[in-house]
């Protein structure tokens, strides 16, 4: 046996085999993090909202609390996109800066700040998944097509919630639709 072609070193195919399934046990690991958050977010978003559907404070502002719901959808299916190994990484950096931003603990604004708290992390995802669906790929609509656990098309949700994003800017500090939209300038 020649110990220089690793393929005919069954140690060396055993150690290849090995840290294969050890990366994929640590991938599996993160992402079940992440639907643990998932579940933990979806959560939180409903109770924060009970009731506030109907508030009287405009038709602009129950649009902007009732796409607040689609929030954990859009980071089930970011989460699920990153880990799909079916899209190249090169293509992956929108949507990991904007479930970052949702799972980060620093947001502009806070997450205790009733429905402006989950705004940013709803515009965020909104729009790195946007950035992610406008590279137009096979790979990346197969993705998006196969994870998407909301109701409606994704697209339509993703234009709905932009749309209801841009008229809300007046519930927002000034500032932030700049500095999210740098983001993923």
């Amino acid at each position: 046996m020649d110990s220089e072609n690793p393929s005919e070193d069954p140690v060396s195919a055993e150690a290849v085999n090995a840290t294969e399934t050890a990366e994929d046990a640590c991938e599996v690991e993160k992402e079940k993090k992440a639907m643990d958050f998932y579940q933990r977010l979806r959560s939180k978003i409903g109770k924060q909202l009970e009731g506030k559907e109907e508030s009287g404070k405009g038709a602009t502002y129950d649009r902007l609390v009732a796409a607040l719901y689609v929030l954990p959808d859009m980071f089930h299916l970011g989460v699920k996109c990153i880990f799909d190994k079916t899209i190249p990484i090169e293509n992956k950096g929108a949507l990991v800066l904007a479930v970052g931003y949702v799972i980060s603990p620093i947001d502009l604004v806070p997450d205790f700040i009733p429905i402006g708290g989950w705004l940013d992390d709803l515009l965020v995802m909104t729009m790195g998944l946007n950035k992610f669906l406008d590279l137009d790929k096979s790979a990346v609509r197969a993705a998006v097509e196969k994870h998407w656990a909301g109701e409606g098309d994704v697209l339509d949700t993703v234009k709905h919630v932009l749309a209801v994003g841009d008229a809300a800017i007046e519930f927002l500090p000034k500032k932030f639709l700049s500095v999210v939209k740098s983001m993923f300038a």
